[in-house]
């Protein structure tokens, strides 16, 4: 379990490391930070990336202890053309579903898609979901 934890956890650091900038960027973007959840709870945080080469789409999502330290990862891959909110949608669901499977019952669910988490109602907002969105890119390299 902590061999999986580390692996996770340098993988995002790797891919963090390894973004390429874009120089035609001429405004900063926020780079909010993520914060760990109350005593006793877990964080699920959840995204989703659209790849238009392929016609699929991809999902991730971080657990997350109340010291910020990664449970557990998921990057799935859809085998469908999702829309940006479609994938989205998915990516909400999955995590829930991971979740649920791996014996969470009280968890915080959070994603970046104000959309669907006002179609949800009562769920967290979060902007700074970069590694999320990184494992759900990855989902492209899985067969």
């Amino acid at each position: 379990m902590e061999l999986c934890r580390d692996a996770s956890m340098w993988l995002l650091e790797f891919q963090e490391a390894n973004v390429v900038t874009l120089p035609w960027l001429s405004e900063p973007v926020l780079q909010q930070c993520w914060l760990p959840p109350s005593n006793q709870l877990y964080k699920v945080n959840v995204d989703g990336a659209i790849f238009k080469a392929t016609n699929e789409s991809g999902v991730g999502a971080i657990i997350r202890d109340a010291n910020g330290l990664v449970v557990l990862a998921l990057s799935q891959r859809i085998h469908a053309p999702l829309g940006p909110l479609e994938v989205e949608a998915k990516a909400f669901e999955s995590g829930l579903e991971f979740a649920v499977e791996v014996g969470l019952q009280e968890f915080i669910l959070e994603g970046d898609s104000l959309n669907v988490v006002h179609a949800l109602q009562g769920l967290t907002l979060l902007n700074g979901n970069k590694p999320v969105h990184l494992l759900a890119k990855h989902a492209i390299s899985i067969v």
